[in-house]
């Protein structure tokens, strides 16, 4: 008996299962078509009206009222999947570029600061690499030039503008050159004859150091000149003024040279302040230029280098003499007797990657007259400069002559 009940409750079940999905579908086709619809269903299992076998017939209007809420349930699951297909297509998702290869980018920045880094550090020992081979090529060391002036202290700026005065008068039919032997000779007969004759030039064998290495330099750059030969006026290692850049052969043993360059190897034993050094190289400077102007006049030479109609220092009643060109001969003197700094002749080359390299600065590029902000103007080497210029020009950044430009300016 609990057999038989169990199968009369599942084919009921089954049988209102089947009504109501039916019942169902026929509702959501009544809502589409809008008619009547006449539905005849299949005789369920077990009827709880009539309790037999028989044929539904359920007649549904074409208008049924119904709630608001119930065709939007009915329509919900096909509208949402209609509407989404839909917008799938039209909008396309949204990318960030920076979010999607943050990864990429922060190691791409890292590897980008470390190359800079690398490159830098290689520069800067491009840089000491020159700075420490100007050092060993120097041929006097600063302590020595220390020791020399120490040396020679009866060397006064007086004293030094009286042996100025003699040499210039004994070479004013040569126009203003002598040899290295003869230079040492008049030099001496001025020391005799107004300190008397113990008094000489103390370690002198480091000045006879200083001019073999420079006339050295002056060899090997005219070896490589003539190698190059390529006939480059524009060339920034040469200029008409500077007899460093004049051919030399080996030969030669004794090279006539302009004064200037003998008193600037001389200055190197100079007892004195450092301004008395600047203004004594400054007169040496006019005196070369104006021996040099009046050297086919000869008539007029010796009346200008009369010593009594000479004063001890640049008058400043006529028109500066010295041009831009003469004073970077000068610092090409005072570059090849080892009285500049080495920092500053280190300059840049043109070749910049992948590391910065360096060499040693000409003295057209370390004199930058022209590029100082108080004079914006670019200068030509025909410029007449005065003292005060030329002072500025040699205790600036740029050439620094016995490191003044390490030293603070004094407030007026």
């Amino acid at each position: 008996m609990i057999a038989s009940t169990t199968t009369r409750l599942s084919r009921r079940t089954t049988a209102l299962s089947g009504a109501r999905v039916i019942f169902s579908a026929v509702l959501r086709s009544s809502f589409h078509q809008g008619r009547d619809t006449t539905i005849t269903t299949a005789p369920s299992a077990y009827s709880t009206s009539a309790k037999r076998r028989d044929v539904y017939t359920f007649i549904l209007p074409s208008k049924i009222s119904t709630p608001r809420g119930f065709a939007t349930r009915c329509l919900s699951t096909e509208a949402s999947t209609t509407a989404s297909s839909k917008d799938n297509a039209t909008h396309a998702p949204i990318r960030d570029f920076f979010l999607d290869n943050l990864g990429k980018v922060f190691l791409t920045a890292i590897a980008l600061v470390i190359a800079s880094l690398v490159r830098s550090s290689y520069g800067t020992s491009n840089m000491k690499a020159v700075r420490e081979q100007l050092e060993i090529d120097a041929s006097i060391d600063p302590l020595e030039i220390d020791e020399l002036r120490q040396a020679n202290s009866e060397l006064t700026p007086e004293l030094f503008r009286t042996i100025v005065h003699h040499v210039y008068a004994a070479a004013h039919e040569k126009g203003g050159r002598m040899t290295y032997p003869d230079f040492v000779r008049q030099v001496r007969t001025v020391l005799v004859k107004e300190k008397g004759e113990g008094c000489t030039i103390g370690m002198g064998h480091l000045l006879d150091r200083v001019v073999i290495a420079a006339f050295e330099n002056k060899l090997n750059n005219s070896k490589e000149s003539e190698n190059k030969n390529s006939g480059n006026s524009g060339d920034i290692t040469s200029f008409s003024s500077d007899d460093f850049a004049s051919p030399m052969s080996e030969k030669d043993n004794e090279v006539s040279m302009p004064l200037s360059f003998w008193l600037t190897v001389l200055s190197l034993a100079l007892n004195g302040p450092v301004s008395e050094r600047i203004r004594i190289l400054y007169e040496v400077m006019e005196k070369q230029s104006t021996t040099s102007t009046n050297n086919s006049n000869s008539d007029d030479s010796q009346q200008r280098y009369d010593l009594s109609a000479t004063n001890n220092s640049s008058s400043d009643d006529n028109a500066p003499s010295v041009t831009l060109q003469d004073i970077t001969t000068m610092v090409h003197y005072l570059q090849e007797t080892c009285q500049l700094v080495p920092d500053t002749q280190v300059v840049p080359t043109e070749t910049k990657y992948p590391t910065q390299q360096y060499r040693r600065g000409t003295p057209q590029e370390l004199v930058r007259w022209g590029d100082d902000k108080d004079h914006a103007i670019s200068s030509s080497n025909e410029e007449c400069l005065d003292l005060e210029a030329f002072t500025g020009i040699l205790r600036s950044k740029s050439v620094c002559a016995w490191g003044e430009c390490y030293h603070r300016k004094k407030k007026n």
